[in-house]
């Protein structure tokens, strides 16, 4: 018996999302009974405990009732305040990098916020995400860090970034900005800064995760548009282009419930409609030789929201020649870590390390192993090792990371970050 897909919801979290989301009003009445016959509201797990404020709105809407009907109004109104906050900080970064000369796109939660959702209340954002182009990486890492935005702790493979020192052994202090090299910069594709206020941004210079080939974003850079984010120039990408990177980063394995990735897709197909270029996102999934995952993530959009990609775009999906190593690939992405995901991992960063010494900066680096320890972050090869070894024993073994959460109940008063992979 195949195992539930990560990306798709179980009975009670459909109902939620179709109390959201049902573009028929009775169906979402429904759906919302449903959920709260279903459902405890103090012991939910995490993934839906982000989309109550889109419930809030909803209930508003519709005016549906429920028992802790103020504690859901809460959530709305934390989130609201929250994100106004986190915006006016994404505003500051811009700011920023303008003044460097760096463009700055928003992707996923602000980008959706300013052009889809437009509630600040209803989609909640641990961070910002915010890209800039790879070659102007390290002069953004450079203007974060004189800025006062402190790097994140390296992440790890299968732990969180607050609890990567404790799992690995050695301290979680955070990445040097001298550790930003063309080797760490060509084999990542993110990493987490915290600002003076305590706001995170992610800083992306490649768009996808896993995806770092030179120029692989310039499509995607080309067709972005401009927007304002409180007065700052910004830019925010094609709506086909972002539906995209939402469903390949909806589709990982993620032991919070990735729920909000529906959400976040049903709000853009709706909002942008004939808006939306199905071609250009039919060529860029080939491109990224991401088929798999769109071809089921927008058949699942189609029967249960009605909304998706024309039915030849979904044809053209499904029946894109796929190969052995991308089904491989994709099996591992949407199942949790364990010894075959570690050894995949293994060998992609070796492809990346070969692609490196290929390039312009492959002279530079070090052997696989130092070249190993310095995406990681560790202070020796002696404790690159140790790590590997309790990493392996927790994959064999299925312990959980200190301070984790499992998939089906995360501690709702922790809004944690999900899990880090060695490709980010």
């Amino acid at each position: 018996m195949r195992p539930h897909p990560a990306w798709l919801p179980t009975g009670d979290q459909q109902a939620l999302l179709e109390a959201c989301l049902a573009a028929d009003d009775d169906a979402a009445r429904a759906a919302f009974a449903a959920w709260r016959r279903q459902v405890d509201i103090e012991r939910l797990d995490f993934g839906s405990y982000r989309l109550l404020p889109l419930l809030w709105k909803r209930m508003v809407a519709l005016g549906l009732d429920h028992p802790s009907r103020n504690v859901i109004k809460g959530v709305y109104r934390r989130t609201w305040v929250g994100n106004h906050l986190v915006l006016a900080r994404a505003a500051d970064v811009v700011r920023l990098l303008a003044a460097e000369g760096i463009p700055a796109m928003l992707v996923k939660g602000a980008a959706l916020t300013l052009r889809n959702y437009r509630d600040e209340g209803v989609r909640p954002m641990d961070d910002v995400d915010l890209a800039v182009p790879r070659g102007a990486a390290r002069r953004a890492v450079d203007a974060l860090v004189a800025g006062g935005w402190m790097p994140h702790a390296t992440p790890l493979t299968g732990t969180r970034v607050s609890a990567a020192g404790a799992h690995a052994g050695w301290t979680a202090g955070p990445r040097p900005a001298a550790a930003f090299d063309e080797a760490y910069l060509g084999l990542r594709h993110a990493h987490g800064f915290q600002g003076p206020a305590g706001t995170d941004v992610d800083l992306h210079w490649f768009l996808f995760q896993g995806h770092g080939d030179a120029g692989g974003d310039e499509r995607a850079w080309a067709a972005a548009q401009p927007a304002a984010l409180q007065q700052a120039p910004v830019l925010l990408p094609d709506p086909a282009d972002h539906l995209l990177l939402l469903l390949a980063h909806g589709v990982r394995w993620n032991p919070i419930p990735p729920l909000r990735w529906v959400a976040d897709a049903v709000t853009l197909i709706r909002s942008e409609g004939t808006q939306l270029d199905w071609e250009r996102f039919l060529a860029a999934a080939r491109d990224r030789r991401l088929t798999l995952a769109a071809a089921g993530m927008l058949d699942y959009l189609q029967a249960r929201f009605e909304v998706g990609a024309p039915e030849r775009i979904r044809r053209e999906l499904r029946t894109a020649p796929v190969t052995r190593r991308e089904r491989q690939d994709f099996a591992l992405t949407v199942s949790p870590p364990g010894i075959r995901a570690g050894l995949h991992e293994l060998r992609w960063l070796y492809e990346r390390y070969r692609a490196l010494r290929r390039g312009p900066a492959g002279r530079d680096l070090p052997g696989f192993p130092a070249f190993v320890r310095h995406a990681l972050g560790a202070p020796s090869l002696t404790q690159l090792g140790l790590y590997a070894v309790s990493e392996l024993g927790r994959r064999v073994f299925g312990q959980r990371d200190r301070g984790g959460a499992t998939r089906d109940r995360p501690p709702i008063s922790s809004a944690t970050a999900g899990t880090c992979s060695i490709r980010e």
